[in-house]
Formats: structure tokens, C-alpha cells, sequence
């Protein structure tokens, strides 16, 4: 009996791979080329009709998450100039006042030209004028007819005119206001070129 199972083996080693299959296609229909080639077409076209599908919708979620991230970045550089803009505003002008300040109280005679400027439009009416406590001798010396009014908020440089009919504010911080509207106005300066 050893002989007899040993030898079956041997003989079903023996067989070729085509006629394993031959005996393993008894009741199945058998696949010409021609069907193995349609079924790879058939294949390769929705595969990539699927590919197309996925690469689209990652094309508009990339693109979907690009504008987002993009208008986000907008806003974040238009809040960042914003910003900054108002402070780089601030700060010169805060030089700029220290500047003048400086300057006409080393040499008081420099606002002569701002208080005659601001007296231009009102010749005829008596004026009030409001300045800052140093500079109120040197303003009565130049119109003793004038009166002249100190104001403790102000400083060297500022200067406010009062009458019936009109308030010219020559403040700092009037000056400031003007500024910053311009800006707001015309942030880019291109309307001044």
C-alpha cells in the first residue's frame, strides 16, 4: 500500500499546469482573448473614470481651501496694514509735534507766521486767542490788542482763535484728526500724485 499511495503522487507531479486547469475548467465557461481584452479595457476606463472623480474633487477641495486660506491672508494683511499704518501715522506725527515744540520754544518768533495766518480771515472782529501758558507774553507782544488766553493742554506750537463768527483749531490733536481722515481717505497717497 506504501507503493500504491506514493505513486499517485508522483503522477500528480508529474502533470502539467495546463492540464490542472483544463480539469478545473470542467463546468466553467472558458474566456477567449478577445473577453480578457474588453474586461482590461472595461477596467482601465473606470478606473479612470474614478481616478478623474477623486483627482476633481481634490482639484476643488485645494482649490475650495486655497481661496479661503488666500482671503483669510487678505484680511489678515489689510488688518496687519491697518494697524500698523495708524500707528506708523501716530508715531510721526507724535515726532513731528515733539519736533515743532522744541523748535518754537527754543525761538518762539517760528509761530509768528501760524498766528498771523490764523488772524488772516478774521481782521475785522476782536479775537480770542487760546495758546500755551509760555507762549502767551510772546503772542500779547506780537497783538497787544488781541486777547490772548492760556491753556494748560496746550503746547508750544498749538494754537486756537475764537470769534463771533468762526473757531480756527490749530491743536495737535486737531491736526491729528485731519490726518488720519486724510488717510482713511486715500491710504495708498495716490490721489496725491
Amino acid at each position: 500500500m506504501a507503493t500504491s499511495s506514493t505513486s499517485p503522487r508522483r503522477v500528480l507531479r508529474d502533470i502539467e499546469v495546463r492540464d490542472l486547469l483544463s480539469l478545473h475548467e470542467q463546468g466553467h465557461r472558458s474566456y477567449t482573448d478577445e473577453d480578457l481584452d474588453d474586461a482590461y479595457r472595461r477596467g482601465v476606463a473606470d478606473a479612470r473614470t474614478a481616478l478623474t472623480l477623486e483627482r476633481e474633487d481634490a482639484v476643488r477641495a485645494l482649490a475650495a481651501s486655497l481661496r479661503e486660506s488666500t482671503a483669510m491672508l487678505i484680511e489678515s494683511l489689510d488688518a496687519m496694514r491697518s494697524h500698523y499704518r495708524e500707528r506708523v501715522v501716530d508715531d510721526a506725527f507724535m515726532f513731528a509735534s515733539w519736533l515743532v515744540c522744541r523748535e518754537i520754544t527754543a525761538d518762539p518768533n517760528i509761530m509768528r507766521a501760524r498766528v498771523d495766518e490764523a488772524l488772516a480771515g478774521i481782521e475785522d472782529e476782536a479775537a480770542v486767542l487760546t495758546v500755551a501758558p509760555c507762549m502767551t507774553e510772546v503772542v500779547e507782544q506780537w497783538l497787544p490788542a488781541a486777547t490772548v488766553r492760556a491753556d494748560m493742554t496746550m503746547r508750544p506750537g498749538e494754537v486756537r482763535v475764537t470769534s463771533s463768527s468762526l473757531t480756527i483749531d490749530g491743536t495737535f490733536g486737531d491736526a491729528l484728526r485731519r490726518l488720519h481722515t486724510a488717510f482713511e481717505a486715500d491710504a495708498t497717497g495716490e490721489t496725491a500724485r
